[in-house]
């Protein structure tokens, strides 16, 4: 079987390079559906924020209206929701917006599946121009298998939301950093590259802002000023085309920045301040604790010692590509652990992370070029790389499985808890809740609550929400109209249902607002708590 597969590749035909760079793309593929089918509904908690806010903001879009829920700042998604939704709008009969309000999980499960298409081709494309730069397979699957470099990146691979789209152009980016590569490089003319380069600069950082840092990859990657210049020119250029949609949202975005660079804590809350340093040293420190950064970091280091100090002693050639390649990852990786830890948030490290496959292919590389002489024809480099490979896909194979538990865990949590009993009581939610009504709401107040008197149609009367949204804000009572009086609530309904989670629980909202009412149970499941009043609970 193995040496047919080899005979085969051998051929090194157009329709086998093919074939064979579809390997790892199809394989994606197959392991994101398979997670996917472990999550349950986008409106479950642990999905709704932000995959609900990206769904309606591309109806906003789609309506002519500025997205409302540009703080990532996801411009790219809102453009790529609307695009899709509107082509979809073509082949219906009635309004996309009443479409998608009455059926919103069947739009972001094709949004879904069209942002896991995308990443794949991106990985396909690797593998194709891998094979050009390297002149073997090996090394090019390798390279496509930087998806795989964390459980983080298959968490939110497939969620339409910035990530997705982050997971897209890290695969450009690592696709372009193998068109420069080699004598006979796929794009010999630097200043292309450049351009190139600048185009997915522009792209990531109108994506999510947190990943501007590996911007810093090309500038080690690119020679001379001229090219420099060019990609930081071309990077602010396709920053401003790809915020177009959004361009009336401009001055609220960079006041959304000024916010998060002037508070202490996270998302513009706490003191005033840029930064608390214990907070800010700890979460720096446990972002380079993750092996994704801190095995490539470390292999970098002695990689790079140990290279310098044999290039002194025996002369020896170094391949350029590779130590400019490591080195501008390693840089890309600190840069970017720099800028997260002020939010800290292992989701916002998945371009750090995908990087992380390059750098200790690079580093091992350079460790191969660099070994004594004595360990020459013990062994094939294919060999120990192919074993290497192989160590690598079946702990990522365990790790899927982990990543599929987990998802199943929050998935029966979440079903446990029954959003759809007692209709004579009020339900009141607050974040985080598992309901299709409080995604709704939560996406349609995040993205300007355009859609309110839409969604006021579809949901049944006696759904109110606590907004405790912005930590900063004081914390009001609310249905589709606006706030309410929870003395009016309270007096309207015989029970009230409280639906949130134990991080913000009602009690917060309760202190003012009614002091000395008393919950008559309590039912909990996982992070999700609900609390009764006049009326019974218990999980399904």
């Amino acid at each position: 079987m193995i040496s047919q597969i080899t005979s085969f590749a051998q051929r090194d035909n157009l329709t086998s390079r093919a074939l064979i760079a579809a390997i790892i793309p199809i394989s994606f593929v197959v392991v994101l559906v398979f997670v996917r089918s472990h999550v349950g509904p986008f409106w479950h908690w642990y999905l709704s924020d932000p995959t609900y806010f990206y769904l309606l903001d591309g109806i906003n879009l789609l309506n002519g209206d500025t997205p409302g829920h540009i703080y990532h700042p996801g411009i790219t998604v809102h453009a790529f929701n609307a695009v899709i939704l509107g082509l979809g709008n073509l082949h219906s009969t009635g309004n996309i917006q009443d479409l998608v309000l009455a059926d919103p999980e069947k739009y972001l499960k094709l949004l879904s599946n069209l942002a896991i298409i995308l990443s794949a081709s991106a990985i396909f494309l690797i593998g194709i121009i891998g094979r050009s730069a390297f002149g073997s397979w090996l090394p090019s699957i390798t390279c496509q298998l930087s998806p795989f470099a964390s459980s983080i990146v298959l968490k939110h691979a497939f969620q339409p939301k910035p990530e997705a789209l982050l997971v897209f152009a890290t695969c450009l980016l690592i696709a372009g950093m193998l068109c420069g590569r080699g004598r006979a490089p796929v794009i010999p003319q630097p200043r292309i590259l450049a351009v190139m380069y600048g185009v997915i600069g522009g792209f990531i950082i109108a994506t999510k802002v947190t990943a501007a840092p590996i911007l810093i990859l090309p500038l080690f990657l690119l020679s001379g000023f001229a090219p420099r210049l060019i990609f930081v020119a071309v990077s602010a250029i396709a920053f401003i085309f790809f915020f177009l949609p959004a361009i009336d949202a401009l001055s609220l975005f960079f006041d959304w920045l000024v916010k998060l660079s002037s508070t202490q804590g996270s998302h513009g809350g706490g003191p005033s301040g840029f930064v608390n340093i214990d907070e800010y040293t700890k979460a720096f420190f446990k972002i380079l604790k993750r092996p994704s950064i801190k095995i490539p970091l470390i292999l970098a280091a002695i990689t790079i010692g140990l290279a310098a100090w044999r290039s002194r002693q025996s002369q020896i050639q170094l391949n350029t590509d590779d130590m400019r390649g490591i080195v501008g990852i390693s840089a890309a990786q600190l840069a970017q652990a720099v800028l997260v830890a002020k939010q800290a948030a292992a989701v916002y490290m998945i371009p750090g992370y995908m990087l992380a496959v390059m750098s200790v292919l690079l580093s091992l590389r350079i460790l191969w070029a660099v070994r004594p002489a004595k360990f020459d024809n013990q062994v094939s480099s294919h060999s120990i790389g192919a074993l290497i490979v192989m160590i690598f896909i079946v702990g990522q194979i365990n790790g899927i499985k982990k990543v599929a538990s987990h998802f199943d865990v929050l998935r029966q949590y979440a079903e446990e808890l029954d959003y759809k009993s007692h209709p004579q009581c009020a339900r009141i939610y607050n974040y985080t809740s598992s309901s299709p009504v409080f995604a709704l709401y939560l996406a349609d107040f995040a993205t300007g609550g355009r859609q309110s008197r839409a969604m006021k149609s579809l949901s049944p009367d006696n759904h109110y929400w606590i907004n405790d949204w912005w930590t900063w804000k004081p914390v009001e009572l609310r249905d589709w109209d606006g706030e309410v009086s929870f003395h009016e609530v309270r007096n309207k309904y015989p029970c009230l249902i409280f639906h949130g989670s134990k991080r913000h629980g009602a009690e917060q909202f309760l202190k003012i607002q009614k002091p000395n009412l008393l919950f008559q149970t309590t039912c909990s499941s996982g992070p999700e708590v609900i609390k009764t009043v006049g009326t019974s609970c218990k999980p399904r």
